[in-house]
């Protein structure tokens, strides 16, 4: 029987939070629903997630949800962007869940378009269309990867490799930084494509700074989370509480 869900883990070699073990074990299994694990190492993101989702295709599952090392998700997510996808229409692609920066203050990880900036103006539990998210945390259809012509991921680091792809990328003469990462080049195909993608904001995993052990997520006040209570106090990241 072919698996409705891949867990895909990218593993980057540096050491895994203990609460990232913790959350990975916690995750709630759909009812009759088959799942499967796959995970690289010692692999360029780019060629890992390349590999899974080909993986993810030979097993004929129906979605690959990437959960990286340093981002740990709540315990429904397989369920809740399974539930997503399983009801809406071939346009969408992929949706994920909100995390955000590993910065002070943080910056959620979710984006209207190109050159934008965060987007902020939601709210707890939304679910909405976006440019991209972040792929820490994201479930995909794996029918996008019989439709989109490789490269699937590539991490572009200059100016001139992002020329390559004019399609994509809108790049100035006088521009001088040209990175993309491997996730929003990614989105930047499948939005050439025409395809959507999806943010979960009732789906917030913790982002860590692996080096430091500090967990980061959606910043106290910010409006996102406003009027949010957790265990009778306001819910949201400080410099004082870096695990929630």
């Amino acid at each position: 029987m072919n698996p409705k869900f891949v867990i895909a883990f990218p593993f980057g070699g540096r050491p895994v939070p203990v609460d990232w073990h913790l959350a990975v074990r916690s995750l709630t299994l759909p009812t009759n629903a088959g799942v499967t694990e796959i995970f690289r190492r010692g692999m360029t993101l780019e060629d890992a997630q390349t590999s899974m989702a080909e993986q993810a295709l030979e097993l004929g599952a129906k979605y690959i949800l990437f959960i990286e090392d340093d981002t740990s998700p709540p315990p429904g997510v397989i369920g809740e962007l399974g539930r997503v996808l399983d009801t809406t229409d071939d346009s969408v692609m992929a949706c994920g869940g909100i995390y955000t920066t590993r910065s002070d203050p943080p910056e959620p990880i979710v984006y209207m378009g190109q050159g934008q900036g965060s987007h902020w103006n939601w709210k707890l539990g939304d679910i909405f269309e976006c440019w991209a998210v972040g792929c820490g945390c994201v479930m995909m259809k794996t029918k996008v990867f019989e439709l989109m012509p490789k490269p699937w991921f590539k991490e572009i680091k200059t100016v001139e490799e992002a020329r390559e792809y004019p399609e994509l990328f809108d790049v100035h003469e006088d521009q001088k930084n040209g990175g993309v990462s491997t996730d929003m080049f990614f989105y930047a195909k499948l939005a050439h494509m025409g395809f959507k993608v999806l943010a979960h904001g009732g789906v917030l995993p913790v982002h860590w700074d692996v080096k430091n052990q500090v967990g980061y997520w959606l910043p106290k006040g910010s409006h996102p989370v406003q009027g949010i209570s957790f265990n009778g106090k306001e819910y949201g990241w400080t410099r004082e509480v870096t695990c929630p």
